[in-house]
């Protein structure tokens, strides 16, 4: 536009709304700053700085106070959660319209009442979203994989389960007990007896079934 040219409607009109469009926050990576297991609220920072036109980009500020998205169901007797630690990186996701009146309830409908919008103060935290260089390691194509530090359960789709980490993985242990017990002997009046041929035939049977669950 030449200087001092008097702007058109439209270019008026497309110049505010992209104004106002960078008030408006849907999705933003961010990262743990304090995590409160006892209430599952995060204070999170904001990896995406904000880029206003015409000025240097600035940092967002720590978002105190976020609600962090776990698994549950069964009116929360059944859920997965997670050690959330500092450090930890995920995503925002920004509603709509203000979340004060509906966390502070008990999840029926409520109406905001405040009239802000993509707030970043109505941010939910999910963690896990992790940029490529922080892709988890030794995952498999086909098996579920739960691990915790160095304990790691693995479960693969016919059934067998891999269970690694403790001090004893804990199905050779099962494993082990079943074999003590197929050459256990007991004191009789007649000297030490094996458990008789059925039971040890039965033994026998469960550490085979045993053998197919181990990875």
């Amino acid at each position: 536009m030449i200087e001092n040219e008097t702007p058109t409607l439209p270019k008026t009109l497309t110049e505010a709304i992209d104004a106002r469009l960078l008030d408006l926050h849907v999705c933003l990576p961010a990262r743990v700053e304090t995590y409160d297991s006892s209430t599952q609220k995060a204070a999170v920072k904001p990896l995406l700085k904000k880029k206003y036109k015409g000025i240097t980009s600035i940092e967002l500020s720590v978002i105190p106070s976020v609600p962090v998205q776990w698994p549950s169901a069964g009116g929360g007797n059944a859920y997965i959660h997670l050690p959330l630690e500092t450090g930890d990186l995920g995503i925002v996701i920004v509603c709509e319209r203000s979340l004060d009146y509906w966390l502070s309830g008990d999840g029926q409908i409520v109406d905001p009442l405040e009239p802000r919008h993509h707030d970043l103060s109505d941010a939910i935290f999910i963690p896990g979203v992790r940029p490529w260089k922080a892709a988890l390691s030794n995952v498999p194509e086909d098996n579920l994989v739960i691990q915790n530090n160095t304990m790691r359960i693995e479960l693969d789709p016919s059934g067998k389960i891999s269970i690694t980490g403790a001090s004893n993985e804990f199905l050779t242990v099962i494993n082990g007990i079943l074999d003590h017990l197929i050459s256990a002997q007991v004191n009789t009046g007649i000297g030490p007896m094996p458990f008789t041929n059925g039971t040890i035939t039965n033994l026998q049977a469960d550490k085979a079934d045993l053998e197919t669950l181990i990875i």
